[in-house]
């Protein structure tokens, strides 16, 4: 799952992310996308979704 900025910045949503799709991601400099095994995210994505609901950012 990840956040989905794409259509309004200000209205993201949950997405399913593929990893074929991280594959093809390229940044500046040709260095491709890498996971970190040691990130540890806070909060965790479902507080930002239980927030987004609470502000009205996420509707469905």
């Amino acid at each position: 799952m990840g956040i989905d900025r794409r259509g309004n910045r200000h209205a993201p949503g949950l997405c399913h992310v593929k990893l074929s799709d991280l594959a093809s991601i390229v940044g500046p400099r040709k260095q491709p996308v890498m996971r970190d095994r040691y990130v540890q995210p806070v909060p965790l994505l479902a507080e930002y979704l239980r927030l987004a609901e609470e502000n009205g950012s996420i509707t469905d």
